[in-house]
């Protein structure tokens, strides 16, 4: 018999076991509640320090504490849906209460992977000066007890709960994440304009110009809605709302019309790294001034950020700098031109915050410089200038959110 060869191979399989045999129980150590009518917390905080050290004794014990001091399980289902959201195997929590100078003590261990109790271990003492020594004792009796549910895993035993684990925390993880905003608020809209219209066509005579040159400033109405369907989000937003008051501040007057049109499309992707908390997108901004001929339909990149549940943040950007011109024939050698310039691209930068789980305050800047001309090119060196525009636009809005969440809609229902 080849004694090496045997004990290569022994070698081997015990490394083999332990590299990729966990052997731990994920076990959230929670709070035990007082129920005596003399309340006394310092019973229960005791009681769980001391459980706590009696199972980090245990090797086969990865013990997550309840930090939070006041949460308490009333339910199985509470416990129940906790333990799932952190991902554990067993949750240990309890109650307790105080009769003369009788302490009870009642403890429960859950097993939400097979949903069934494991555990529930009724222990006695007496509340004297040696307080310490008795908690020990309820204590050590407690982990006696959960030992005896909880073994030491085989591995036959471990390949069942890795199963279990994967079946039921995977189907928590691929439920869709489902969110609805609505958006109403008011933009003002600021800046310095400067608005020249050729009243006269004649190429051969001076050209009469009609100027409109000031801020023109505004405050009018924006609706909007954002979908999010798993990580695909989409959002729309517009205004002046038809029906809705506007106020000229320029001229101190409430209006019926807006001198302003505004559409804001976005479509965006929440990115699978960073724990999706980044929507990386493309829209458009349509955007004119009524009665000027003045439009422009500018492609935007956008980044969302959801780095708190209460909190959204998102910056948009047209990301041309350049000059851009086009032209097109209109017979007689003549051509028709319009020409653009971007001195600062236009770009928005927002913010959310949600001061309850469904409304939320809504905080938005906009900014863009540019020019426009439209005209005639005359001769390779001479052209005839119709319209031409000076845009330095600078916006403020401010709005409620409405947001619905349907999964978390759901968990409520649930529970």
């Amino acid at each position: 018999m080849n004694f090496k060869k045997t004990g290569f191979i022994l070698l081997f399989l015990v490394i083999f076991n332990l590299s990729f045999s966990q052997n731990k129980w994920n076990i959230i150590l929670g709070n035990w509640q007082d129920l005596s009518d003399y309340k006394d917390k310092s019973i229960g905080i005791m009681l769980k320090k001391s459980i706590l050290s009696q199972l980090e004794k245990e090797k086969d014990f990865e013990v997550i504490e309840v930090k939070e001091k006041n949460l308490f399980f009333d339910s199985t289902s509470q416990a129940h849906l906790y333990c799932i959201s952190n991902k554990a195997d067993i949750i240990v929590y309890g109650f307790y209460y105080v009769e003369g100078k009788s302490l009870f003590v009642i403890s429960k261990v859950w097993d939400p992977l097979k949903k069934q109790l494991k555990m529930r271990n009724e222990a006695t003492g007496v509340v004297t000066i040696d307080i310490f020594d008795t908690i020990d004792e309820i204590a050590m009796n407690i982990k006696s007890k959960i030992r005896e549910v909880l073994p030491a895993l085989t591995l036959e035993e471990e390949v069942e709960i890795k199963k279990l684990r994967q079946t039921i925390y995977e189907k928590e993880e691929i439920k869709i994440e489902r969110l609805f905003y609505t958006k109403f608020g008011f933009n003002v809209e600021m800046g310095h304009k400067i608005l020249k219209s050729a009243t006269t066509y004649n190429m051969n005579l001076p050209t009469q110009w009609e100027v409109q040159e000031g801020s023109f400033p505004e405050v009018f109405s924006i609706l909007g809605f954002a979908i999010r369907i798993w990580d695909i989000r989409f959002d729309i937003s517009g205004g002046s709302l038809p029906g809705f008051p506007v106020y000229r501040i320029d001229e101190n007057k409430i209006m019926d019309t807006s001198r302003y049109n505004l559409i804001n499309l976005y479509l965006s992707y929440y990115l699978p790294f960073w724990k999706k908390f980044f929507a990386l997108g493309a829209g458009i901004n349509i955007s004119n001034l009524k009665d000027n001929d003045f439009e422009t339909v500018p492609l935007s990149f956008v980044l969302f950020s959801n780095p708190f549940k209460n909190l959204e943040l998102s910056f948009s950007l047209h990301p041309l700098f350049n000059e851009s011109k086009y032209e097109s024939d209109i017979g007689n050698g003549y051509k028709r031109y319009e020409e653009f310039k971007v001195d600062v691209p236009l770009f928005s930068i927002s913010s959310i915050y949600f001061f309850s789980n469904e409304l939320g305050i809504e905080g938005k800047f906009t900014y863009v410089k540019k020019e426009y001309e439209r005209g005639i090119i005359l001769l390779p060196s001479e052209k005839f200038v119709e319209r031409e525009n000076h845009i330095n636009i600078m916006s403020f809005y401010l709005g409620l959110v409405y947001r619905a969440d349907f999964l978390e809609t759901e968990r409520e229902k649930n529970k």
